[in-house]
């Protein structure tokens, strides 16, 4: 509420108060001077007419005594004179009775005495001269006595009405007292409410403006953060919020002053290159940090102290002269010029400075900057210098880039090749000769790839990716591969995952798995009889902490080979390093491996430590966390038991805790004749749903469990070298099928998710015989775009199936325009060609199929060039698939088969 309008309600109830007051004090006064009026005049009525009563009474008495005495004639005058001196009196009674309001008593009285009297005076009038004398003194007495009873009561009556007027009096006065006390608290209450309510207003008055005024003043004193109370919303609070908006502005202000103080003193005092005010004579004002340590101070104010004139510091003095002249000429200058430090030595600086005027005109001091070219000389060296580095960098990289394209391209041939020759019946020795020239070829493959990872790795140009992977599928990955190799030596490869492992993980796989594949590589490598063993495991120990969602695993990779002495364990992660470094070693290899493993595993965060001992065996331990699912899958029921015969006592636990974490409870047989036993104990009780056997003699040992097995299903666990014999004989004897060794969870996880008693190996063949969709009634019409002779052919014989068509391009160019005049199911197209490169060709094919509204055509990349971002580079060209070089036919003939079988949705 606004001040004015409160003191207007304010002084509003104050009048209403009195104006109630003199109103009630009227209003009363006049009822009791118009009661004291009513009651004169009705007394001063009352007196007249008990005054005419008198008189009425007193004519009566005359009259009738006159009659007694005198007797007359005219009795019947007198008889009606009477009657009417009656009529009048009982008229004055009727007016009395208004005066003597509830006084009924009275005026019965006066009444009953007057009829009386009337009554005795009619009967003397009545009576004849005669009769009244007779009457003689008694009537007179009788008449007396009447009269003096009627004057009696009527005195009474004025008695009776002059109590009534003296009690109407008092209470009339009693009303005016009451009433004049009434006033009096009235008045006093409204004296205490005025005084009451002005020292509430001047209270409220008071606090707002003494804190404005205390808010004035400290603002005065220079505290810009004092605000004054807003009490109301009135003027005064008006008043306040305007001084309050006032001092946030000049607060704000003064807040920006000081920013903008402070950032330029900032500028000033934390410039790279130097800052000075100096007067035309010479003689320096101010100067910054960095001018300071630029002539050799230690700061500004020792500067300040030891100089008197700039023009010390100049190596050539008539410079400075030069400078003014040119200042005072243009205002500004800039100039290169050398200057003196304190030590002796000189500086080369470009030094610019401007004027500033005085009101008179005349230069009142000079400032300006000054650089130090020194430094920027020696910047220009070394920028020339990472120019020149990152040059060489480029060029090692497309060296690198090209030396893979020409490596790869004939190792492709060379594979390739092969492969074929394969597929023409070789003799024995002939065989010996083509797995040799695989065997090589491979071996410069992995030498090449080693070379190139190390590349980007020391470049840092590796980014690691955040893909989910199942873990299990990994390793089997990695274990399949090295599995003809270590059977060849006689190795138990065996590959074991805890059952508190999760095997749903997220991270770079492809790292993961390189570092695995080199560390078991190394292992069967350097171990000649024996084992090699991949465990994995959730580390818990108390050093490691434990992120929620981020399980740390703990991969193992121990054998039972050559080992390492102690002092070559520091030197095996090094590069091109191996423990054996003579020319009359006995295991070849680049000594990259290692390196390459420890640097992707840093990259990951992890660690990677060994243990050896020369001639004890070697185990490598890798920690690494991983993103892992919150929330597993739930448990399922129980799938039964599974009945374990493998001679090799750490193979058979490895292949427990496999099918323990796949929810099998496991029994492991020393022998044939304790297996047979336990199947034939159980067979009605709790019989066996799954035996795996294995060994050198499981041949026989299956022939005996198939006699005894009943529903059982039965699997051999065999090498790779007895693939063939496996297939045989799960083909005559009725077997449920194979597992190759090592057993991995995803292996026992496929069995279950099929029948088990399936026939996994015809599933297979027909698979192989079936590799390009040969079962698909369309044909597909294959665009190849090579420029190599041998490379095309290759492809060709690959893809010479009946249901391929394969039309060939020799560069990009040739491609598009084959491309836009006939319609192929897939183009199978080379990136380094001349003429047009395949990038190019993709684009140009994409761009076609945009502008004419074709469906879209896959295109797979051949590529020598095998890093991530050369794969992503074909992905966002257009290619929709990418196979690097040596071209691996099974590879080819997959994604071939895989897009063919997808084709039906670009058609």
């Amino acid at each position: 509420m606004r001040l004015k309008t409160q003191l207007l309600v304010w002084f509003g109830i104050l009048v209403l108060l009195f104006i109630m007051i003199g109103a009630m004090n009227l209003l009363f006064f006049r009822n009791s001077t118009s009661t004291v009026e009513d009651l004169s005049r009705t007394r001063f009525e009352v007196d007249k007419q008990i005054q005419r009563a008198t008189l009425i009474i007193g004519e009566i008495h005359t009259d009738v005594l006159e009659s007694m005495v005198l007797g007359g004639p005219d009795r019947e005058a007198r008889l009606a004179e009477l009657d009417a001196q009656a009529l009048q009196f009982y008229g004055l009674m009727d007016q009395l009775s208004v005066a003597l309001a509830n006084r009924d008593e009275t005026l019965r009285t006066l009444f009953n005495a007057f009829q009386a009297y009337y009554l005795v005076g009619k009967r003397v009038l009545r009576k004849t001269g005669a009769e009244r004398l007779a009457a003689g003194e008694d009537t007179m007495r009788v008449f007396m006595r009447q009269k003096e009873e009627l004057a009696l009561t009527l005195n009474q009556a004025y008695t009776t009405y002059e109590s009534d007027f003296d009690e109407c009096i008092l209470e009339t006065h009693d009303s005016i007292v009451d009433l004049a006390q009434k006033s009096a608290l009235l008045i006093t209450f409204a004296i205490l409410l005025s005084i009451i309510v002005t020292f509430t207003i001047l209270k409220k008055f008071r606090n707002p403006l003494m804190s404005l005024m205390q808010a004035v003043e400290n603002l005065k004193a220079g505290e810009l953060g004092a605000r004054a109370v807003i009490y109301a919303k009135d003027e005064i609070g008006a008043l306040a919020l305007a001084f309050n908006d006032m001092a946030d502005r000049l607060h704000q202000r003064d807040q920006q002053l000081r920013s903008s103080e402070k950032k330029f003193r900032s500028i000033f005092e934390n410039a790279t290159d130097g800052i000075f005010q100096s007067t035309p004579e010479g003689k320096i004002i101010l100067v910054n940090r960095a001018l300071a340590k630029m002539l050799g101070f230690m700061s500004p104010e020792d500067f300040l102290q030891e100089s008197e004139n700039v023009v010390n510091y100049y190596a050539v003095p008539s410079e400075r002269s030069r400078l003014l002249a040119r200042l005072q000429k243009d205002g500004r200058v800039s100039v290169d010029t050398d200057l003196i430090r304190q030590d002796g030595s000189t500086i080369h600086v470009a030094l610019k400075c401007h004027a500033i005027y005085a009101e008179n005109g005349e230069i009142a001091y000079m400032e300006g900057m000054i650089v130090d070219l020194s430094h920027i000389e020696e910047a220009r060296r070394l920028t020339l210098a990472k120019e020149s580095a990152e040059a060489a960098s480029s060029a090692k990289s497309e060296f690198l880039a090209n030396m893979s394209h020409e490596i790869r391209t004939p190792l492709t041939v060379i594979q390739g090749m092969s492969d074929l020759l394969c597929d023409t019946k070789p003799t024995l020795e002939q065989q010996h000769f083509i797995q040799a020239l695989q065997a090589s070829s491979s071996h410069l493959i992995t030498i090449v790839n080693s070379i190139l990872d190390l590349t980007k790795v020391e470049e840092g140009c590796i980014e690691l990716e955040s893909i989910p992977f199942d873990l299990s599928e990994l390793i089997q990955k990695v274990c399949k591969g090295f599995a003809t190799l270590a059977h060849e030596k006689g190795l138990e490869l065996i590959a074991t995952i805890h059952p508190e492992v999760p095997l749903s993980l997220k991270g770079d796989p492809t790292r993961l798995g390189q570092v695995l594949y080199n560390l078991v590589g190394n292992a069967i490598k350097f171990t000649n009889e024996g084992h090699v063993i991949l465990t994995v495991e959730v580390l818990t120990s108390a050093t490691t902490l434990s992120v929620p969602g981020r399980p740390t695993l703990c991969f193992t990779v121990k054998d039972t080979g050559i080992g390492i002495a102690q002092e070559k364990l520091d030197l095996i992660f090094d590069s091109f390093s191996q423990a054996d470094t003579s020319t009359t070693r006995e295991y070849g290899g680049t000594g990259l491996g290692l390196t390459i493993a420890r640097r992707f595993v840093q990259l990951m965060g992890g660690t990677i430590t060994v243990d050896s001992a020369a001639g004890r065996g070697t185990s490598f331990l890798v920690t690494v966390s991983l993103e892992a699912p919150v929330s597993q899958e739930p448990s399922a029921h129980p799938l039964g038991r599974a009945l374990v015969l493998e001679p090799c006592q750490m193979a058979a636990e490895s292949l427990a805790i496999t099918l323990s974490g796949q929810r099998f409870t496991p029994i492991i047989a020393n022998d044939i004749e304790q297996a047979v036993a336990l199947i034939q104990q159980t067979k009605d009780s709790s019989p066996f749903n799954l035996a795996l056997v294995g060994g050198p003699d499981w041949k026989e040992s299956v022939c005996q469990i198939s006699n005894v097995m009943g529903r059982m299903s039965l699997y051999a666990l065999v090498t790779t070298s007895d693939l063939q014999t496996s297939q045989e004989m799960v083909n005559s004897s009725g077997i449920s099928g194979f597992l190759t060794k090592p057993v991995l969870p995803c292996d026992i996880r496929n069995l279950v998710s099929q029948d088990i008693r399936c026939n996994t190996s015809a599933a297979e063949s027909e698979k192989d015989a079936d590799p390009v969709g040969e079962s698909e009634s369309r044909h597909l019409h294959i665009l190849l775009v090579e420029d190599d002779k041998s490379i095309r052919k290759i492809i060709e014989i690959y893809l010479r199936v009946p249901q391929c068509t394969l039309e060939i391009a020799e560069n990009g160019a040739e491609a598009v325009e084959r491309f836009k005049i006939e319609i192929f199911d897939l183009v199978i197209m080379d990136i380094q060609m001349p003429v047009m490169d395949g990038f190019q060709a993709a684009k140009g094919m994409r761009d076609f199929e945009n502008n004419t509204q074709r469906p879209v055509t896959p295109i797979i990349a051949l590529t020598a060039n095998a890093f991530d971002e050369d794969r992503e580079k074909c992905l966002a060209s257009g290619f929709t698939s990418y196979l690097p070089k040596p071209i691996q036919r099974d590879r080819l003939l997959s994604i071939v088969r895989e897009l063919a079988e997808k084709s039906s949705h670009y058609k």
